[in-house]
């Protein structure tokens, strides 16, 4: 009996021990799932910090990229702008003497006209040669007894300004005021001999000597004149349009650069 009792209590704990293996595998098999599960979402978080990542290092090295590509723009401001200023100023500079030059050479010859029409008091030398032209008719002598002004002229020239003039406009210049000159040199010439011939004699003898030995040089000079009075009306109208030229290139300019400028400084203030 006792050796019957102790099968069925053997057998019953079998059957528990049995039961709670059972229950245990069922257990550790719900863990394992769990434990499964929670490597995917934490390898899945693992992905998304890293994609995180990756962003965050992509937008700081572009943020990196700009602000060094900004600063590079703010040194090149620092630098150009004040050099643009420095070469615009000079060009306005040299643009408005470019203009002054036929401004300065058309007054000159305006007041040159006016000593040869007698409106400047210049002792005026008028009479008739007793000489003949090549059509048999006496030739009359008229002429103004001044120096004509070449200042302006000479210092245009002198200063290299005279080559920024059009061709046809030196050219009609050059051919007017060498005339001047020949017209002054001849005319010094002329008074300083005058003063040597009539120094111990002043008979009326001695002025028609004198106006036979110069009458050939009061020829030159009416010739001379009447030349430069040809040709002034158009030299005139040439140096007011190389006026009108020169302000309109200047005018032109200043709004290119000033276009130029407002444009980079758009730029650079982005």
């Amino acid at each position: 009996m006792k050796l019957l009792f102790l099968l069925i209590v053997m057998a019953i704990g079998l059957n528990q021990t049995t039961n709670d293996t059972a229950l245990i595998s069922e257990k550790f098999d719900i863990l394992e799932q769990n434990v499964d599960s929670m490597n995917e979402k934490i390898d899945t978080l693992d992905q998304n910090m890293q994609n995180e990542f990756n962003k965050l290092s992509l937008q700081q090295e572009e943020n990196s990229q700009s602000n060094n590509f900004n600063a590079f723009l703010s040194l090149l401001a620092a630098v150009a702008v004040p050099l643009f200023i420095y070469g615009l100023s000079q060009y306005i500079g040299k643009r408005s003497l470019l203009q002054r030059a036929p401004k300065a050479i058309l007054r000159e010859l305006k007041e040159n006209e006016e000593a040869l029409t007698g409106k400047k008091g210049f002792d005026v030398i008028q009479y008739t040669s007793e000489k003949e032209d090549k059509s048999g008719n006496k030739i009359k002598v008229k002429y103004t007894n001044g120096l004509l002004d070449a200042d302006a002229y000479d210092s245009v020239v002198k200063s290299g300004q005279f080559t920024h003039l059009k061709v046809e406009t030196q050219n009609i210049l050059t051919a007017i005021y060498t005339r001047i000159k020949d017209h002054n040199e001849t005319n010094r010439y002329t008074n300083e001999f005058e003063d040597q011939f009539f120094m111990n004699d002043d008979s009326e003898a001695r002025k028609n000597a004198w106006y036979k030995a110069v009458e050939r040089y009061d020829i030159v000079l009416t010739k001379w004149e009447q030349e430069i009075l040809e040709r002034l009306p158009k030299a005139k109208l040439l140096l007011e349009k190389e006026t009108k030229f020169l302000g309109f290139q200047w005018l032109s300019s200043v709004s290119f650069f000033a276009c130029l400028f407002s444009g980079a400084s758009y730029v650079f203030s982005m």
